[in-house]
């Protein structure tokens, strides 16, 4: 551990975590693709169906958050960052997570797997609230609460796992996935106008935006082109968090239905000035805003499924988890290591290949299973295998 501490790699959060966010999202669902094909060892926690989804939610998106709020949360509070052993041990913790959590069968009890795996959400969410709380600076306060609820519900996970609330399985991977849309919603909201506008404020400068579209917008024009609405911005927030955790309690019901109806309405309206068109020449840029679109795209689907529109609950839960979550995570950590690496900030061209690779497998495993559902075994498995080439370039 300690030669381990020292190592380049315990020097900032993100070089740990996003390698394991990309090593997970690789192999997680490569084993979930050979678990449906009859191929290889089975998890031995719960069914496989429940060990891919809590595996996808606090595996693969646990790792990517602590990734990146622990590079980010020191820049917004001042204080020092998570290095060397401590942040050693906690990679390490999240490992042990992994590890334990597939080979639960042969464990002397699963309760081994389940202290081990919560405990690194509860440790992830000290370390973040610690700093946070110190700062005052109360728009950061979700942060910390979110971790909570994040490690509550993988609690409820394996409580489910383990038999003593069957029901409580199904409630902890719901609330998980609502946790990481809200998330999503958050980050999205501050960052994705953020670096937009940046971009175009930056192409002025070096003189490369000199009008595009119907060839009459000018820098001025363009510079105009990032705009809010006030109160989608205000009403976005808890309007998603009201209807997730609607879902979360009550899936498929009528109030849950219309509760996503109306935060997919607001969200969609919320990005409709953050000027997308203008980012289609950035992948950088373009990716955050796919992604964000995913998240209206996906509640408005809840709530379709919800009042019988001939829209399967699978299809809102895999654009919400593969197209939102994924997707700004995918895009998030590229910005991040570039950003954070000193390299210039313009994606690698086979960054460009994997942005599309995943955003298609989240239109074939959403919309393609559910207009054709008799060719779902096939899709699930391209789907599966662009999502891993993804991650995989990444």
């Amino acid at each position: 551990m300690s030669a381990l501490a020292g190592h380049v790699i315990c020097g900032r959060a993100f070089r740990p975590f996003f390698l394991l966010a990309g090593v997970q999202a690789v192999l997680g669902v490569l084993i979930w693709l050979c678990v449906l094909r009859g191929i290889g060892p089975i998890p031995g926690w719960s069914t496989p169906i429940l060990w891919h989804a809590h595996e996808m939610i606090f595996g693969f998106a646990g790792a990517a958050i602590a990734g990146f709020l622990l590079t980010s949360v020191p820049v917004w509070t001042g204080r020092s960052a998570l290095t060397g052993g401590r942040l050693a041990g906690l990679a390490g913790l999240w490992i042990a997570g992994r590890i334990t959590v597939f080979l639960a069968a042969s464990l002397p009890t699963p309760w081994i797997a389940a202290a081990i795996d919560v405990s690194y959400g509860v440790a992830l969410a000290g370390v973040i609230a610690a700093p946070i709380f110190a700062s005052g600076k109360r728009r950061n306060y979700v942060f910390p609460v979110l971790l909570g609820v994040f490690a509550l519900a993988n609690g409820l996970c394996h409580i489910g796992a383990l038999g003593i609330w069957p029901e409580a399985a199904g409630l902890g991977t719901r609330l998980g996935v609502g946790v990481l849309v809200v998330l999503v919603s958050t980050l999205g909201g501050r960052l994705v106008p953020l670096f937009t506008s940046s971009a175009l404020a930056r192409s002025e400068r070096e003189g490369e935006v000199d009008g595009e579209g119907d060839g009459e917008e000018g820098p001025d024009e363009l510079m105009n082109v990032v705009s809010r609405v006030v109160w989608a911005d205000q009403a976005a927030g808890p309007a998603v968090v009201v209807a997730l955790l609607a879902d979360a309690l009550w899936p498929g019901s009528i109030a849950s239905g219309a509760l996503a109806g109306v935060a997919g309405l607001i969200v969609a309206i919320r990005s409709s000035g953050w000027g997308l068109r203008w980012s289609v020449g950035d992948p950088l840029l373009w990716s955050m805003h796919v992604a964000y679109l995913w998240i209206p795209i996906g509640l408005l689907g809840l709530a379709a499924s919800a009042f019988g529109l001939g829209l399967p609950r699978a299809f809102a839960v895999h654009a919400l988890t593969i197209g939102a979550i994924a997707g700004m995570i995918l895009a998030i950590m590229t910005r991040v290591v570039l950003g954070h690496t000193g390299r210039p900030m313009r994606a690698p061209r086979a960054i460009w290949i994997a942005y599309g690779l995943l955003h298609t497998s989240a239109l074939m495993r959403s919309a393609l299973v559910a207009v054709v559902p008799s060719w779902a075994g096939g899709l699930l498995l391209l789907s599966g295998g662009l999502f891993a080439i993804a991650f995989g370039i990444f």
